[in-house]
């Protein structure tokens, strides 16, 4: 691995390790009273947490301006296969009533913010790096010693 990839691998970590927790931790199909059932193949707590991801997006576009494209890749794709696995859960037990599809409305508001910290992260970095210290744009002066004849 290269090291000028470690962000991608780092938003990628934090995306995916996200989408992991909400489909391991989701219930599935439960039981309830009066012959009724709760499905629930996706995390939703989990699912909305995958949100937050706009700052690792945020932190990875200022430290590799140039890699925006794979950082937002790697931030969405995880995220884009929570409501394919959702789904095909629903269409494989037929529990489904067709509202899954609406899942992608989520992953296409998250590449919404996540664009947009991306383009503030790379702002920053452009920004910081254009500025010039203070005192730079004066003439450097000889030194001077008072003990020098």
């Amino acid at each position: 691995m290269k090291p000028r990839s470690a962000p991608v691998w780092g938003v990628l970590l934090c995306s995916g390790g996200l989408a992991a927790i909400a489909i391991l931790t989701a219930s599935g199909v439960t039981p309830l009273a009066d012959s009724r059932v709760s499905t629930e193949f996706v995390d939703f707590s989990w699912w909305m947490a995958g949100f937050l991801v706009f700052l690792p997006v945020g932190i990875a576009a200022y430290l590799k301006p140039d890699a925006v494209g794979p950082i937002l890749v790697a931030a969405l794709l995880p995220q884009m296969m929570l409501p394919t696995v959702l789904i095909a859960r629903s269409i494989a037990t037929k529990w489904g009533d067709g509202t899954e599809f609406f899942g992608y409305l989520y992953p296409a508001l998250m590449a919404l913010l996540f664009s947009l910290a991306a383009g503030i992260g790379t702002r920053i970095r452009v920004y910081r790096g254009n500025r010039t210290p203070p005192g730079a744009d004066e003439p450097a002066r000889p030194e001077t010693s008072r003990l020098a004849p």
